[in-house]
């Protein structure tokens, strides 16, 4: 995805403090040259830094920030500046600000600014910006790291290219990830993706293999095995490996959010290895009306192409039909959200309905975004940027201005680039259904082509009439056995355990799958 650069007009406009906070806001897709770096700080040495230094970590932080801000407007290119101000912030419990002055710091120069990554690398983690900060930690591993902090800063480093689509540097840096270290099993499901992102089956399933047996050794949260489970599900299934991948995602707990995804997924392998009754019966619970409002458009596709290639058009094309009333509008209805709304725009709407506050965009689209890991993270951060530039907005000191215009630039940037990540998604969601609303017209001529040569061959299935199931049902009960025969109706803890046993309707000698 494409951040987009932010334009700010602040207090200091025009001068170096306005610039720096700009390219601190927009920093995660440039990296600047920091030639020049260090005969920078040697000129500007009439700052007693072992005095600020004590003061940003004590009580008197606020006149160290004062003093670092006021140095910074002329040295807006001071690492070691940022490096103290960021101390000074982490000490006056703003730890969002600090974060944005370490992350500067590390962009213009690693060794200055890495006695601070441990807290950097922590505040990356704690508000979702390792992608930001992974940039800059993983510029230059020579500088004086321990092995734990080495190993976050890889680790982040290594997510940040995974986003560029790097591989081979995400997989370099991944081999600085101590396997001792609290991030060691992370680095292995990340290592594990990168290979199945290149089509490295077989290397990619041991290590995820490896990282589900960690999770499970050390009681991990569920939530997190669930997404290595689908991981694994989806690795087997590239892999071509059927019925390993519809065993995993049978492993993906009911309860989780990653269920429902598992689900639609695991009938596609059954699809692909043509069980088609696994298939419909795994894909009743989309057709069932607790998804009813859920964003499922190939569930529908798929059910109907399962329906088609059993050669049971009746069914096949009332699947066609429910796919284009219900999707019909919600393609419309997109276009229109997205004409009329900018990145920031989207991002507030989203955020309004994870908080349950009115919106434009449908539930239909925006559901997924209640368990987007990313996104949910984004609203904690940014709600803890408010705060802490309500905590500025009452502050007295004369660097609170300047701190608070630089934090609000951070802000703006990541809503922005959040909301433009989730408008290009809704965007190409847009399209592929676009695309399958063409595509499913082909499919209904498809359909009735098929459906007039199997007449013509004289092949059409049998179907037991209504008195014919009532008889069998009276049979049944004689034997002592009860039976009630589905009509329709659904029961939310039957979901996910349902087979359609069906056979196909097709000649053999039209289509190879037997009548």
């Amino acid at each position: 995805m494409k951040h987009l650069l932010l334009s700010l007009s602040l207090t200091f406009a025009g001068s170096s403090w306005a610039q720096e906070v700009a390219e601190v806001a927009d920093a995660s897709d440039a990296t600047e040259a920091t030639d020049g770096v260090e005969a920078l700080v040697q000129m500007v040495g009439d700052l007693d830094w072992t005095s600020l230094k004590s003061k940003a970590t004590s009580s008197q932080w606020e006149a160290a920030a004062s003093e670092l801000v006021d140095h910074l407007k002329s040295n807006p290119r001071d690492p070691r500046a940022w490096t103290i101000l960021g101390d000074a912030l982490h000490q006056g419990k703003l730890p969002y600000a600090a974060m944005v002055a370490w992350s500067r710091a590390a962009s213009l120069s690693p060794s200055e600014a890495s006695a601070s990554y441990p807290e950097l690398l922590a505040a990356s983690e704690t508000f979702g910006e390792e992608l930001w900060v992974g940039e800059y930690v993983g510029e230059d591993f020579g500088v004086d790291m321990d092995a734990e902090t080495r190993s976050k800063a890889a680790y982040q480093a290594a997510r940040y290219h995974f986003s560029k689509e790097n591989w081979g540097t995400a997989l370099g840096v991944l081999f600085l990830v101590d396997g001792k270290s609290t991030v060691a099993t992370k680095g292995l499901i990340l290592q594990g993706i990168t290979f199945a992102q290149q089509s490295r089956y077989d290397e990619a399933l041991p290590l995820l293999l490896a990282a589900e047996a960690k999770l499970r050794s050390d009681n991990a949260d569920p939530h997190e095995i669930n997404a290595l489970q689908l991981n694994i599900a989806r690795t087997q299934y590239a892999a071509d490996n059927l019925s390993e991948a519809a065993q995993r995602y049978t492993e993906v707990e009911r309860g989780d959010s990653y269920w429902p995804t598992a689900q639609f997924e695991k009938a596609w392998a059954h699809f692909a290895a043509k069980d088609y009754g696994d298939a419909l019966g795994t894909l009743q619970t989309h057709h069932s009306a607790f998804f009813s409002d859920w964003y499922f458009p190939e569930a529908e596709l798929l059910r109907a192409q399962s329906l088609f290639v059993m050669c049971k058009f009746p069914s096949a094309t009332e699947a066609i039909d429910t796919f284009q009333a219900a999707y019909t509008p919600v393609s419309k209805d997109l276009a229109g959200q997205l004409a009329r709304m900018n990145a920031s725009e989207v991002y507030a709407d989203v955020a309004a309905y994870s908080k349950g506050e009115s919106h434009q965009i449908s539930e239909r689209m925006l559901r997924r975004y209640q368990w987007d890991d990313r996104f949910t993270g984004s609203v904690a951060a940014l709600d803890q940027a408010e705060a802490e530039l309500a905590t500025l907005a009452k502050s007295s000191g004369s660097w609170s201005k300047p701190v608070a215009d630089m934090l609000e630039a951070r802000a703006n940037a990541r809503r922005k680039a959040e909301g433009q990540r989730i408008k290009d998604s809704l965007a190409y969601h847009r399209a592929e259904l676009d695309d399958m609303l063409r595509g499913i017209e082909l499919t209904r001529v498809d359909l009735l082509t098929l459906e007039a040569k199997l007449y013509e061959q004289a092949a059409a299935g049998v179907k037991i009439s209504d008195e014919e199931r009532k008889t069998q049902f009276r049979n049944i009960r004689k034997s002592g056995k009860r039976v009630w025969p589905f009509e329709g109706e659904t029961w939310a803890d039957e979901l996910g355990w349902y087979r359609v046993v069906t056979k196909p309707e097709c000649p053999q000698s039209l289509t190879g799958l037997g009548g």
